[in-house]
């Protein structure tokens, strides 16, 4: 029986929504947009980059996604692009207009540092505990 992946917590949700190669996201999973994934295949398969290599140049937390993860999206990227990179089919979905998608990362943002700030408050107030 396979291992279970940690689940993401509510921070790393909202910073894989801010990332531009991030498709989809929720507590078990990270799907990454097509452009990522030839991305990543043309790095690890003609420049022999290791994983983590790639995911820092492209700006995706290495530490954050988990080694598992990492390993999964490595063999699920070498069964598709194993035999050359198929042709891109026509997307038939309506696209979001730029200014809705800055308004989701920004209140995205937003969230990640309510909690942030929250996260603090509570340290804080346990610091001044601790000293009483």
């Amino acid at each position: 029986m396979a291992a279970p992946i940690n689940k993401l917590t509510d921070e790393q949700i909202a910073y894989f929504k801010c990332n531009r190669h991030v498709r989809n996201v929720g507590r078990h999973f990270v799907y990454f947009t097509e452009d990522f994934k030839e991305e990543f295949w043309r790095m690890y398969n003609g420049e022999n980059m290791l994983p983590k290599e790639i995911l820092l140049r492209l700006g995706v937390d290495y530490e954050m996604l988990g080694r598992k993860r990492v390993e999964g999206m490595v063999n699920n990227i070498k069964k598709k692009y194993a035999n050359g990179i198929p042709e891109k089919k026509p997307v038939k979905r309506r696209e979001k207009p730029i200014q809705e998608l800055q308004v989701s990362r920004l209140r995205a943002e937003v969230e990640y540092l309510r909690q942030e700030n929250e996260f603090l408050k509570k340290i804080v107030s346990a610091c001044k505990e601790v000293k009483r």
